[in-house]
């Protein structure tokens, strides 16, 4: 049976999104962080509820023993102006919701974001603000070659369409930047071109297939990684499930 099968058939509750066909998850790390923490960052989040008068705060749709997961919510006010057909000045003014989906467990990571956006700090903020101040929010970083790893582990046909290189050392003063992409795996060529020097992997395209269904993963470094697939229903649980082996 497919392993994002077994992963989506669990009782986990994944946060309602809009069934996009790619999504970017972004993990962190709260120190120090317990159950009785959780519950502290849970009330204090009760206590910040959005209301249209502020223009800002949560809504959390799951609270449970273990987990919250939710959305913060900032309200936006654009001015516009423009020049009619008449050669006057015209100036309109409209709203919208910038939202941060989150979700937060006790145990690693401790935090998830759903397609992160330009809020995260300032949420990142009132989570510190529930908490006293008392811990640091860090993010995970993963090497994206170790998401190669793990997925052959269970998956067929695991491979690096693209990869961005760099800090090949050319030299003790040169060094270089590059783009390697195909419809095969390009391992094998970015090996060719670094051989015995150091250099870092930047990010990867990688592809593997789960039950005849094609999933390709975008990874960098700094952690974030992207979820494409034709398959609607992707499995954050699965990929949240591997963190902790990762990092």
């Amino acid at each position: 049976m497919s392993l994002f099968r077994n992963y989506r058939n669990q009782t986990r509750t994944r946060i309602k999104n809009n069934r996009c066909m790619a999504t970017t998850l972004r993990w962190f790390k709260i120190d120090p962080f317990s159950n009785k923490d959780l519950k502290r960052l849970s009330d204090g989040l009760l206590l910040e509820q959005y209301n249209d008068e502020r223009g800002w705060g949560f809504q959390l749709v799951e609270v449970r023993k273990d987990y919250i997961a939710g959305r913060y919510i900032v309200k936006e006010k654009h001015v516009e102006s423009f020049r009619n057909p008449k050669g006057d000045i015209q100036t309109i003014e409209y709203l919208t919701f910038r939202e941060t989906e989150f979700r937060v467990q006790n145990l690693l990571p401790h935090i998830e974001i759903l397609s992160p956006t330009r809020g995260v700090t300032e949420m990142f903020n009132h989570f510190g603000n529930a908490l006293n101040f008392e811990v640091s929010i860090v993010a995970l970083a993963i090497e994206p070659i170790q998401w190669v790893k793990h997925l052959k582990k269970d998956f067929e046909l695991v491979s690096i369409q693209r990869a961005v290189i760099s800090d090949i050392e050319l030299s003790p003063n040169v060094a270089a930047t590059v783009t390697i992409a195909g419809t095969e795996d390009v391992q094998k060529y970015f090996k060719e071109i670094v051989k015995k020097r150091k250099f870092i992997l930047d990010s990867a395209l990688i592809s593997f297939m789960d039950n005849g269904v094609e999933i390709k993963i975008e990874a960098s470094r700094s952690g974030r990684l992207k979820v494409i697939t034709s398959n609607n229903d992707f499995p954050n649980t699965f990929f949240r499930a591997c963190v902790p082996k990762l990092i």
